[in-house]
């Protein structure tokens, strides 16, 4: 009888030491100074500096849009300049705006570098969206961000050599002359 109780216990005693098969949660990594979500991200939801306004299908990545506009200004201070940026997808926006960047520099004011500028929870890599993006960043609107309705916001797409593609809250979209002056809301990827 000493010996079954003995072996019953070894028995019980490893099965109750083995390692259990746990799921782990979501985790969310990024490639700046964030640090990882415990539970998967929705959108709506404040982080990085702002509001989850898009996740792709893999759930661990999306756009991030400011929580602000930034001040009104000109899509290219030299609407002359023929920028060939047309891309209008997810993805696009931070191309986009790398490649208006490169041209225009910091000579003057204007969308993409306010966006560049642009620090909202600490972050540096804010941009310009393209116009998908930008309608993205649009459903914030829907879990409590705030957008003017009564102009337009810029997007990185342009329309053509003197015109970029614009959108007003909440979607309608045309194309402005790169001078005049508009809205600008910045986004960053997670």
């Amino acid at each position: 009888m000493k010996t079954k109780i003995i072996i019953a216990f070894f028995v019980l005693a490893s099965f109750s030491c083995q390692k259990e098969s746990v799921q782990k949660p979501f985790s969310l990594t990024t490639t700046s100074n964030e640090s990882s979500l415990a539970v998967k991200p929705k959108i709506g939801d404040l982080y990085g500096g702002g509001m989850i306004a898009w996740i792709d299908p893999s759930g661990r990545h999306g756009i991030i849009v400011g929580l602000e506009d930034l001040a009104p200004t000109v899509w290219s201070y030299n609407p002359y300049i023929d920028i060939q940026v047309y891309g209008g997808i997810v993805g696009d926006g931070k191309k986009n705006s790398l490649e208006i960047y490169r041209i225009l520099q910091k000579v003057d004011n204007y969308a993409v570098l306010e966006c560049k500028q642009y620090r909202g929870g600490g972050y540096k890599d804010w941009f310009l969206p393209s116009i998908i993006e930008l309608g993205y960043a649009f459903t914030a609107g829907q879990y409590g961000a705030t957008f003017n309705s009564d102009t337009a916001y810029w997007s990185s797409s342009a329309a053509s050599a003197r015109e970029a593609i614009v959108s007003a809250y909440p979607g309608a979209q045309g194309s402005h002359f790169k001078e005049w002056i508009r809205l600008v809301r910045p986004i960053r990827y997670f």
